[in-house]
């Protein structure tokens, strides 16, 4: 048996100007636990965190040239 972290994080770009959405995106993660105890837990999330922050970054400096 084996446990996995799911994370799924939207992010909106806001022109404060207009108050309008310019962009949005949802970035998905899923990882799976190399233990079934709170360790593993937490560093299945530190990488699935890792992962979407990483992919919210390329999608930012295109959006934001």
């Amino acid at each position: 048996e084996s446990s996995y972290v799911n994370v799924s994080i939207n992010f909106t770009i806001i022109d404060l100007k207009t108050n309008s959405a310019i962009d949005s995106q949802t970035f998905k993660a899923k990882v799976t636990s190399t233990s079934q105890d709170a360790l593993g837990g937490a560093v299945a999330l530190n990488k699935a965190l890792s992962l979407v922050l990483s992919q919210n970054r390329t999608w930012m400096s295109e959006i934001c040239k």
